[in-house]
């Protein structure tokens, strides 16, 4: 058997046909997000693992590429009686851009308050590589910390639409939830807090499979069938519902509870801002939309295009 030549596995070369291609889409997502008023920002490929742990949920901590100790490190790492995986590295690729800049901004008192920046890299996880997912592949995030004004999160959607749209996508759709919102969903189907966190990593799988495999995986985690009925009740959106009836219907499920009138007066304020940019007639209000990550606490948004699998 000869050495095989090719990348290893979820990793991609990219050609010059390929590239050009690539190098055109970044510099067209560069200049709109500048245009925004968004400055840019690189970290390290390699961050410590202490910042990287507890923050993407227990199966993202498993899709870590943990990086192992050198020389003498590893060397008394593995002389110990009972090695643990802690004990073989304290490093990591990166996973996403999000934590890197939660770092960036605690670890530089000096940034303006209201701090928008855009980062182009590429991450890493460790996932079982298959149609459309790779363990090495490029996000072009575009965040603003400093405020929890609405127009933030309306901004960033204007700009990704902005940028699908002279990209000449059209076929696209902007998913938008609230994390407050889904927690009141799933707590007024009878579910126990204990129990919101689990399910809300196997509402997040509902577009790989179906509401029929979140019916069984949430069985599984040990809700039962009368929760599950309900919860499926109050997420799912009646076909014909447009935005304001969908948020009335939800007002309605939920009177009386403060967190969701708190998110949906929330939600019909971004849809008011979005209404009047580039997202306008693209966004749908969907109660489905759960975002996996724990770090995730206010309105939630996911593109979607009927042209590809999974989420843009």
């Amino acid at each position: 058997m000869g050495m095989s030549t090719k990348p290893p596995s979820g990793m991609r070369d990219f050609l010059p046909n390929e590239l050009v291609r690539r190098r055109y889409v970044i510099s067209t997502i560069q200049n709109i997000y500048e245009k925004y008023g968004f400055v840019p920002v690189e970290t390290p490929s390699i961050e410590n693992l202490s910042t990287l742990m507890g923050k993407y949920g227990d199966e993202g901590d498993q899709l870590l590429f943990r990086i192992l100790h050198r020389r003498d490190k590893l060397a008394r790492a593995l002389e110990a009686e009972t090695i643990t995986e802690k004990d073989l590295g304290d490093l990591g690729l990166r996973y996403d851009l999000t934590v890197p800049l939660a770092r960036v901004v605690a670890n530089n008192t000096d940034l303006p308050k209201f701090f928008k920046r855009y980062q182009i890299q590429p991450v890493w996880r460790a996932d079982r590589p298959g149609k459309g997912r790779f363990r090495e592949f490029l996000q072009c995030d575009v965040d603003i910390t400093g405020t929890k004004s609405l127009v933030a999160e309306a901004e960033v959607c204007s700009a990704v639409s902005e940028v699908l749209l002279t990209l000449g996508f059209t076929n696209f759709s902007i998913h938008v939830n609230h994390r407050q919102l889904l927690k009141a969903l799933i707590k007024a189907a009878g579910i126990s807090l204990d129990n919101e966190a689990t399910t809300l990593v196997a509402v997040d799988k509902l577009d790989k499979i179906g509401m029929e495999g979140v019916e069984k995986e949430l069985v599984e985690r040990g809700i039962n069938a009368e929760q599950i009925a309900k919860l499926v009740e109050l997420i799912r959106r009646p076909e014909g519902n447009d935005e304001a009836s969908e948020l009335s219907r939800l007002k309605a499920a939920l009177t009386g509870s403060e967190e969701a009138e708190k998110a949906i007066g929330e939600l019909e304020n971004l849809c008011k801002l979005l209404d009047e940019s580039p997202a306008a007639g693209r966004y749908s209000i969907d109660a489905t939309l759960a975002r996996g990550l724990g770090y995730y606490t206010g309105p939630i948004f996911e593109i979607r295009s009927s042209d590809f699998g999974g989420s843009l």
